[in-house]
């Protein structure tokens, strides 16, 4: 796959000044990480007790390209809940998701869409050779009640030219302020025919 050509220190500088990941949701934006230039540690992202739980997490500095992409995630099923009442194997629809924005300090946009939820989160990318970890944190406030909600997002896969394989999705309750779940609550999807495929949208 590509990699990203490193640009020139001033631009980095510009960069590290400017820079700032954000997060927006069915009309809430919340400011989720200060302007760093370096790679948040995932550690500092996704709780320690559940990092065991989130399936084939890939780190490391040289993530590919998945720059200018987007994928359809169908059927799009539940394979793992924190809740009793959830059923595993359920199908979910389908889900929308696209990369864009991709940087040589491994950030990138993260952009979704399932039934009539849109998100567009800013966050960083970790992996080697062909695999990759798209992770961010996600604070949501409500205009109504004013809770402030915290979740984490991991995406895990292998980008192909034919989509992503073992596409994952971890969705994680940091902070229930306002939720009906409760804290560390976990659910995890992934494409039930373990291809995300091409979809331009």
């Amino acid at each position: 796959m590509k990699r990203l050509k490193y640009l020139p220190i001033n631009l980095i500088a510009i960069f590290a000044l400017a820079f700032c990941i954000s997060c927006e949701r069915d009309g809430y934006e919340t400011i989720i990480l200060p302007s760093k230039r370096y790679v948040e540690p995932i550690e500092n992202i996704v709780p320690k007790s559940l990092i065991n739980k989130i399936d084939n997490l890939y780190l490391g500095d040289d993530p590919p390209i998945i720059n200018k992409r987007g994928f359809i995630v169908d059927p799009y099923v539940l394979t793992y809940s924190s809740s009793p009442h959830d059923s595993i194997g359920y199908d979910w629809g389908h889900k929308l998701i696209k990369f864009y924005g991709q940087t040589h300090d491994n950030t990138i946009t993260y952009e979704s869409i399932k039934g009539g939820t849109s998100v567009k989160c800013r966050a960083y990318i970790q992996g080697s050779g062909d695999n990759f970890t798209v992770y961010f944190n996600e604070d949501k406030i409500s205009p109504s009640t004013g809770s402030n909600t915290k979740t984490t997002a991991i995406i895990t896969g292998t980008i192909t030219d034919e989509g992503i394989n073992y596409y994952t999705y971890s969705y994680i309750m940091v902070n229930p302020d306002g939720s009906s779940v409760e804290k560390d609550f976990i659910r995890k999807f992934k494409d039930k025919d373990e291809l995300a495929k091409n979809y331009n949208w």
